[in-house]
């Protein structure tokens, strides 16, 4: 199973692009083409950064484990259900799922991905809060 970040996240993640729209009228009258390349290339490199990040999963379950991809780090945390102690449900698409040997993690998915993971959970014994 592969959860993604909830779409207002993933939309609100285009904002990024708000600082080029008004750099462009100054770049459009003083044109010089360098400028206008290091324009273009910025604009290509946050639009490619930003596709590449809300296409990437928040949680990936599979062989009696989740992987977390946390926004904060850089790299996967991959956590047993065994060392799962228990959730609690916050609101419809947010959940705090509480760990043994970890910081807690608060996950903002869909609310059809919040119940198919409550479903996994319970289907592992891991209980709510």
């Amino acid at each position: 199973m592969v959860f993604r970040k909830h779409p207002l996240i993933r939309a609100s993640h285009y904002l990024f692009l708000f600082p080029f729209l008004p750099s462009l009228p100054p770049l459009l009258v003083n044109y010089r083409s360098t400028d206008l390349i290091i324009y273009i290339i910025g604009f290509l490199v946050i639009t490619a950064l930003i596709v590449y990040g809300n296409h990437r999963p928040v949680v990936h379950i599979e062989n009696r484990q989740m992987a977390l991809y946390p926004h904060r780090g850089r790299h996967v945390e991959y956590h047993r259900f065994t060392d799962i102690s228990n959730y609690r449900r916050n609101s419809a698409n947010r959940i705090t799922v509480y760990f043994r040997k970890h910081e807690p993690v608060t996950l903002n998915l869909k609310k059809r991905d919040i119940e198919e993971l409550i479903t996994t959970f319970e289907k592992e014994n891991i209980n709510a809060q």
